[in-house]
């Protein structure tokens, strides 16, 4: 699968992670940021793998074609309402990044906190990075994308995450395992749904925030200190 070569943590995103809005850091602190941004960096190694599928519509779910998958809820419906198909996307940072979070989680509360950030931050980057080469080959089919969207969002359910690792064939591809409760192993991972239309149809395309979410003030993910890829 697709290696992605020499990407960083964009620091901004990892302050913002870290709920930063404007307000001094003393220096030290500055420099404990950048130099675990860094480990990040170099433990990370990013890898990215995504398919293609038609559509057909059911009245209450969108089956992915030659698969067993609808894909449910009113949200994923409208996200793909007048897509022809769609790419189904996994990205993940990979094991060594889990055990260092796992081992700072044990050692170090602040240390632990910062390194998730720098590691969300960069997997979402490397997300960007495949969503746009699936935008790149949409184009050449004559086609044009929307926003990335994934379980968890809205009332698309987060348990239908291990039917799109599965789909993926995500764990041999990429690692990508699940827990008992349901989430991604390496946790720094992302799965999404990018719909796919003609050039003569009004596509939104701006990525959604955790903000935007229906779930925000309930969402268990957000609860444990993880996210679903927004």
């Amino acid at each position: 699968m697709p290696v992605i070569e020499n990407i960083k943590v964009d620091r901004r995103e990892l302050l913002r992670y870290l709920g930063h809005s404007g307000q001094s850091i003393c220096p030290e602190l500055m420099i404990k940021i950048h130099n675990i941004a860094e480990r990040c960096e170099s433990l990370a190694s990013p890898r990215y793998y995504y398919n293609l599928f038609d559509i057909e519509r059911t009245e209450s779910s969108v089956h992915l074609s030659g698969t067993d998958i609808c894909l449910k809820g009113n949200d994923i419906k409208k996200h793909l309402k007048s897509a022809e198909s769609c790419a189904v996307m996994a990205v993940t940072l990979g094991m060594k990044t889990e055990y260092e979070l796992t081992k700072l989680e044990y050692t170090s509360v602040t240390d632990a906190l910062i390194f998730n950030a720098a590691c969300t931050a960069l997997v979402e980057t490397a997300a960007d990075i495949c969503e746009n080469e699936i935008g790149k080959t949409a184009a050449d089919k004559g086609f044009k994308k929307n926003f990335r969207y994934s379980p968890g969002y809205g009332d698309f359910p987060l348990e239908q995450q291990v039917q799109v690792l599965r789909l993926l064939d995500a764990e041999k591809r990429l690692g990508i395992t699940l827990n008992s409760g349901g989430l991604m192993i390496p946790r720094k991972s992302v799965t999404a749904i990018i719909g796919l239309f003609p050039v003569s149809e009004n596509v939104e395309n701006e990525k959604l925030t955790c903000t935007d979410c229906i779930m925000f003030d309930n969402c268990e993910l957000k609860k444990g200190g993880e996210s679903c890829g927004r």
